[in-house]
């Protein structure tokens, strides 16, 4: 049997937001639609004293102006609450999250999106599948980089000469960083 150490314990919609384009279904019908990529966010909170976490997802779609499409944009958020036996080690847990909570938040999106989409005009819409481990790759690269960014934005700047000037620091000279004349 191949199940998994993950449990998951509940599953919240937390918004699904969908616009429709007012100029679909003037003669435009038979092209078929645009889809945007999906723009994928997410968060992961550890519970401090025990193997459970929460993990939350907010999906993005955004179509350009114009006919090519029956949305202008849809959004859901939604979050996972997920745990693990007591003895697993933290490297396991690990492999599963983020990336399987992800797919597993994901596929419920889709399932949503598709039924709320039902009615509309364009008729459902299925969320197109992704590499949710390229996903995760990418927003923990933009994440490190935002990081660095804000150490680089905490470190103490060198005051420049018209800086020190102003302030009356006459430590900062010419060619002089002791101040020493």
């Amino acid at each position: 049997m191949i199940l998994s150490l993950m449990t998951v314990e509940k599953t919240v919609l937390r918004s699904l937001n969908l616009t429709t384009n007012p100029s679909w279904g003037r003669g435009n019908e038979s092209k078929e639609p645009t889809i945007p990529e999906p723009v994928i966010n997410y968060a992961v909170h550890k519970a401090t004293d025990r193997p459970k976490f929460s993990v939350l997802i907010d999906i993005r779609l955004d179509w350009s102006e114009g006919p090519d499409s029956p949305f202008s944009s849809i959004q859901a958020v939604l979050s996972g609450f997920y745990s693990f036996p007591g003895e697993t080690l933290e490297e396991t847990m690990h492999d599963y999250v983020p990336t399987l909570c992800l797919v597993n938040l994901y596929g419920v999106a889709r399932g949503l999106i598709a039924q709320a989409t039902g009615l509309c005009a364009g008729g459902p819409f299925i969320l197109p599948l992704v590499n949710m481990n390229e996903v995760v790759r990418e927003f923990t690269q933009k994440l490190n980089a935002s990081h660095e960014q804000k150490k680089l934005d905490l470190q103490p700047k060198q005051k420049t000469r018209r800086q020190a000037r102003v302030a009356g620091d006459s430590s900062i000279n010419k060619g002089n960083p002791n101040g020493k004349h």
